[in-house]
């Protein structure tokens, strides 16, 4: 019985543990870069939805 209850309590306290470290240090670091390599990449999307836009109207 104490044996099946310690068995439970290590995979609990081992999916944290590492979680735990590499949250923090990933969203301090990518959440910064993320955002400027978001900013770029959204004019991109938007001029690629403007010129599909035009091709598929005179195609019909």
């Amino acid at each position: 019985m104490i044996q099946q209850h310690l068995g439970l309590a290590p995979p609990q306290t081992d999916i944290p543990r590492p979680s735990e470290p590499r949250a923090p240090v990933e969203e301090t670091i990518p959440v910064e870069e993320t955002i400027t390599a978001d900013v770029p990449p959204q004019a991109t999307h938007e001029t690629a939805l403007e010129s599909s836009c035009p091709p598929e109207n005179p195609s019909p």
